[in-house]
C-alpha cells in the first residue's frame, strides 16, 4: 500500500523532445522498478457516478476533487487508489489486492456482500489497507460509482536514486474504452482490440506536440532539477486528466460501444475470468 502527498504537473511533448529531456534528466534519476526492461503497460478503470460527478468536477476546475480508478499493470497485482486534488496538492492512496481478492469484493457471482465476509476474505491485510480499502469502498458506495472508462497506455518511469519522492514519467499511445463491469484480463487490450480508441491530445489541446504526456511529480519539496528541466525546455504546463480526454474523446461513439460490451458480456464473463 501507498500514501503519498504530492504535486503533479502534466507536458505535452514531442517523441524529439523526450530523447532531450531524457538526457537531460539522466544525472538525477533511474528508471523504476517496472521500467528496468523498457516500458510498460499501464491499465486503468477509472469509476464514476451516474451523473458522472467525478468527470463533471474536473470540467469544471473544482477546486477540491476526487477520482476512484482499479490499477493493473498486467500482472496479478490490482491496486484500488483514491486520488484527491486539493488546491493544486495531490493526496494519493492504494491498496493492492491479489485476484482472488478482488474478484471476491468486485465480481457479481462470487462478491462479498457483509463487513464480516469482507473481514475473512481480506486477511492478511494490514490495518492501513484495511483502512484504505474501506475509504475506497465508502466513496464508492457514497456516489453510487460504478466502472465507467478503462484508460490505458505504455510508460516509462524515471525516479530519485536517494530517499526524495521526485518521479518523471512519460505515456505513449494512450487509448481508451468504455466499461460498464469489474472484469480485469491480463489480455484486456486484446480481448477488445476492437473497442479501445485512440485519445487524441492534440485536436482537445490544440497542441501539435502531443505524442507523449511528461508528468512531473514530486513531494511539497519541488527539486531544483526539475525547475531547470521546465525552464531549460520551455515547457507549458497542462492541466489535464486522462480520463476526461478519453470520455471526451470517445463519448461520439460511446454508446455504440456499450452496447456491443452489453451484448458480449453475459457470453464472455465466465472465459475471461477462467
Amino acid at each position: 500500500m501507498e500514501s503519498i502527498e504530492r504535486y503533479e504537473q502534466k507536458y505535452l511533448l514531442s517523441l524529439a523532445q523526450v530523447a532531450q529531456i531524457k538526457a537531460s534528466i539522466h544525472p538525477f534519476v533511474k528508471a523504476d522498478q517496472n521500467s528496468k526492461n523498457g516500458a510498460y503497460t499501464v491499465l486503468s478503470l477509472y469509476l464514476d457516478g451516474i451523473d458522472r460527478p467525478f468527470y463533471q468536477a474536473n470540467e469544471n476546475q473544482v477546486s477540491e476533487r476526487l477520482k476512484l480508478r482499479i490499477r493493473t499493470y498486467g500482472s496479478d497485482a490490482i491496486f484500488l487508489e483514491i486520488k484527491r486534488k486539493v488546491r493544486g496538492m495531490i493526496w494519493k492512496s492504494r491498496v493492492c489486492l491479489n485476484q482472488s481478492q478482488y474478484q471476491a469484493l468486485f465480481q457479481p457471482h462470487l462478491a462479498a456482500t457483509t463487513r464480516r465476509e469482507r473481514q475473512g476474505i481480506l486477511q492478511g491485510l494490514s490495518l492501513k489497507q484495511k483502512q484504505t480499502l474501506e475509504e475506497f469502498l465508502w466513496w464508492k458506495d457514497r456516489y453510487q460509482a460504478s466502472p465507467h472508462y478503462w484508460v490505458g497506455y505504455e510508460r516509462e518511469g524515471f525516479q530519485s536514486p536517494d530517499g526524495d519522492y521526485a518521479r518523471v514519467t512519460f505515456d505513449y499511445r494512450v487509448k481508451a474504452r468504455p466499461s460498464n463491469d469489474y472484469r480485469i484480463s491480463s489480455q484486456l487490450i486484446d480481448d477488445y482490440e476492437n473497442l479501445w480508441k485512440r485519445v487524441d491530445y492534440a485536436h482537445a489541446l490544440k497542441s501539435k506536440q502531443a505524442d507523449v504526456i511528461m508528468e512531473l511529480k514530486s513531494e511539497k519539496r519541488i527539486p531544483m532539477w526539475m525547475s531547470t528541466l521546465t525552464h531549460k525546455h520551455d515547457l507549458e504546463v497542462i492541466g489535464v486528466s486522462k480520463y476526461v480526454l478519453s470520455i471526451d474523446s470517445s463519448d461520439a461513439i460511446g454508446q455504440l460501444y456499450r452496447n456491443q460490451l452489453q451484448a458480449s458480456s453475459q457470453s464472455t464473463f465466465n472465459s475471461v475470468d477462467s
